[in-house]
């Protein structure tokens, strides 16, 4: 049986008198200061959920016109809500709600003016007019997918692993015009069958009298990023592959890139496209993950043994499949994962940015996968947004659900799918 730890994480200073991160208006005078009852997300059914609000002066020696505060809350399987109050400045205000059914509720808090119009706050350097975005959950463990899987599902991908393994893996691979003080830097190209080929970029240690691990790297959703450059912070002690999600060439001319960008617009989100399986966008972008970690485990400087993913939202969602389809994945790190759930909106969970459902994403979605990663990968969830409707806590926590190997997952309050309060709270739990 396996044990399960619960780590609390307190990413703010509770005696200060000021949090880091309040968000602060200085225009108007007004500075707020929103936090959850407790860094734990859930509660019990028909428990009081509270969220403290407190709005106070910048300055207090000068006079702050009146202004109302705006709450809209929206729950799994219930309409959402919207409320107005008028705000006392230094007196803290305590918004509560129930919920009596397995799911999440969702809080967005907004300061209006007089004109109804919502007011800015910056938060440590990041301006936006949402004061909080957040929520709370309801029976977390007893969450499961709305729709179940294929019956084919295993028998689907059986035979996509098999065409990959009957295929030669052929690549090209030229030095990129990038220096690097520890890494080598080269633009690789990966034939894939049935797909445009596994491209990106290649990260080897300079040193090459050992062996190393290796590492898929993976990208969100974008149809105007091109990827020219190495990720930001890379390893040094690792040979990276961060793949680009596409399969365009590397290296070419701005009008080549151009005209890339013109034919992702909306790429996997075609609903004729996304009924069948092999149709579907996602079936070449599986097809080059899967084909991503082939090319790193013949590099002849792969140690053999280590090998890890790791990506955010569509990043994350490629980090699930890789860990799924290749068991020889020893570290998964997926980020905010994209795509979990899918038909979740249809039996009245809140909707995150996806496509719409179809029979044939059911085959890539993640909650499917979830369940054949082994026991020999760890996954950590690296962070699950209370505020993320892009990629909603409901799906991801179901994704952690599924997981029969070690796992962890962190919940973090007042983030949504770009944004974290640094000074937020987040959760931890864990089974080993």
């Amino acid at each position: 049986m396996r044990k399960f730890f619960i780590t609390i994480a307190l990413v703010l200073v509770l005696f200060a008198s000021a949090f880091a991160h309040d968000g602060i208006n200085k225009e108007c005078n007004l500075a707020i200061r929103v936090t959850p009852e407790k860094a734990d997300p859930e509660y019990e059914k028909g428990e009081t959920i509270k969220l403290k609000i407190l709005v106070y002066p910048v300055d207090k020696n000068k006079v702050t016109d009146k202004y109302t505060l705006r709450v809209v809350e929206s729950k799994d399987f219930d309409k959402s809500i919207e409320k107005n109050y008028p705000i006392t400045l230094d007196k803290e205000f305590v918004y509560t709600t129930r919920m009596d059914r397995d799911g999440f509720v969702r809080f967005e808090v907004f300061v209006q003016n007089k004109d109804g119009k919502n007011i800015d706050f910056t938060f440590g350097g990041f301006k936006r007019q949402k004061a909080y975005d957040g929520g709370a959950g309801v029976g977390l463990d007893n969450l499961k997918q709305a729709v179940e899987e294929p019956t084919d599902f295993d028998e689907f991908w059986a035979k996509q692993k098999k065409m990959l393994a009957d295929t030669p893996i052929k690549y090209t691979i030229k030095d990129a015009p990038i220096k690097h003080e520890k890494l080598d830097v080269y633009y690789v190209e990966v034939e894939c069958p049935n797909s445009r080929p596994a491209t990106g970029i290649l990260t080897v240690p300079k040193d090459k009298s050992k062996k190393y691990p290796a590492m898929g790297l993976y990208d969100g959703y974008s149809n105007t990023y091109i990827q020219k450059e190495p990720a930001n912070v890379l390893p040094d002690d690792k040979i990276v592959f961060h793949l680009n999600a596409h399969g365009y060439n590397m290296g070419e001319d701005e009008n080549y890139y151009n005209e890339v960008k013109k034919s992702l617009k909306g790429y996997a989100f075609k609903n004729d496209e996304n009924a069948n399986p092999e149709t579907a966008y996602f079936y070449g972008m599986a097809l080059r993950c899967m084909r991503s970690l082939q090319f790193l485990k013949q590099h002849p400087l792969y140690d053999g043994v280590n090998l890890e993913v790791q990506g955010g939202s569509q990043g994350g969602l490629q980090t699930i499949w890789c860990a799924a389809l290749d068991h020889d994945v020893k570290i998964a790190r997926p980020d905010i994962p994209w795509c979990a759930d899918l038909g979740g909106y249809t039996k009245g969970r809140l909707r995150g940015w996806r496509p719409d459902y179809q029979k044939g994403l059911d085959y890539y979605d993640i909650v499917n996968h979830a369940k054949r990663i082994p026991e020999t990968c760890f996954v950590h969830i690296t962070r699950a947004g209370l505020g993320d409707y892009v990629c909603p806590p409901s799906g991801i926590t179901i994704v952690y659900n599924n997981l029969k190997c070690p796992k962890k997952i962190t919940y973090v309050h007042d983030s949504d799918h770009g944004y974290i309060n640094q000074g937020s709270l987040r959760f931890e739990k864990e089974s080993k």
